[in-house]
C-alpha cells in the first residue's frame, strides 16, 4: 500500500482508523481496487485486527470499500451506471436538505460557507480540497437538523468521490467556484427555490466532471 505511517493508540476509535483511511482513498493514496489487508492495516495504525475490521465495515457502509471474493477488501471501483444512480439521489436529497435548512441559515453560517469557498479556490491538494468542499455543503445542510436525511447525502458523496487524484483535480474543480457562488447567493437572498434550482445545477455539472476524471464519458 502508498501510504504513510500513521501511528494510532490502541485506545483510539475504528472511527479515527476509517478517518484516515477515508483520506487517504480520497487523495488518492489508497487507488481504486487497491487491497485492504487487515493485518498490514493493524501494523501501520499499531492496533489489533477488531478495531481495523470496525474500520472496514463503516468504510463498507458509506461505499468507499468492498469485499471480493478471494481478494477480500478492496477500494471501491465504480461505473459509470452507478456513477449517475448516485448522483440521481443526490438531487434529489440535496436540495431537499437545503431547502429545510434554508430558513435557519445564520449570516455567520453564510460566512463561514464563504471562507471555505475562498479555501478552496486557491487548493491544489486533494484532501484538504475535498474537507472544504465536505465543509461548505454541510455548513448550508446542517441547519436542517436531519441527521438521517445527512447521513445518506454523506454516505453518497464519498462513494463517488473515491477516485478523485491529484492528477485528476483540476479538472474537476473547474466550475466549482461559480457554482457554489450561485448556490451561496441564492441562500443569502433566500430563495428557496433558487438555491435548489443551483443546486441540481451544480449537480449535474459535477456528474460530467466525475464521469470525465474517470474516462467515463
Amino acid at each position: 500500500m502508498n501510504a504513510p505511517a500513521v501511528r494510532i493508540a490502541q485506545k483510539s476509535t475504528p472511527t479515527l482508523i476509517a478517518d484516515v483511511l477515508r483520506e487517504d482513498i480520497q487523495a488518492g493514496r489508497l487507488a481504486a481496487g487497491t487491497a485492504l489487508h487487515q493485518t498490514a492495516l493493524a501494523e501501520r495504525f499499531g492496533v489489533s485486527r477488531i478495531p481495523v475490521r470496525e474500520a472496514l465495515r463503516q468504510l463498507e457502509t458509506e461505499g468507499a470499500i468492498r469485499y471480493v471474493p478471494s481478494r477480500g477488501a478492496i477500494v471501491t471501483t465504480y461505473g459509470a451506471d452507478e456513477i449517475r444512480e448516485r448522483f440521481e439521489m443526490r438531487a434529489e436529497l440535496e436540495p431537499l436538505a437545503l431547502r429545510l435548512a434554508l430558513p435557519h441559515l445564520t449570516p455567520a453560517t453564510l460566512r463561514a460557507a464563504e471562507r471555505e469557498m475562498d479555501a478552496m479556490r486557491d487548493e491544489t491538494d486533494v484532501a484538504r480540497w475535498g474537507k472544504h468542499h465536505g465543509t461548505f455543503h454541510r455548513l448550508l445542510y446542517e441547519p436542517a437538523k436531519r441527521p438521517h436525511l445527512l447521513a445518506i447525502i454523506q454516505s453518497l458523496y464519498i462513494s463517488v468521490a473515491v477516485s478523485l487524484t491529484p492528477a485528476t483535480l483540476p479538472d474537476h474543480m473547474r466550475g466549482h467556484d461559480a457554482e457554489h457562488r450561485a448556490l451561496l447567493d441564492a441562500c443569502a437572498r433566500g430563495d428557496a427555490d433558487a438555491a435548489a434550482a443551483a443546486m441540481r445545477a451544480h449537480l449535474a455539472a459535477t456528474l460530467e466532471r466525475s464521469l470525465a476524471a474517470r474516462g467515463l464519458l
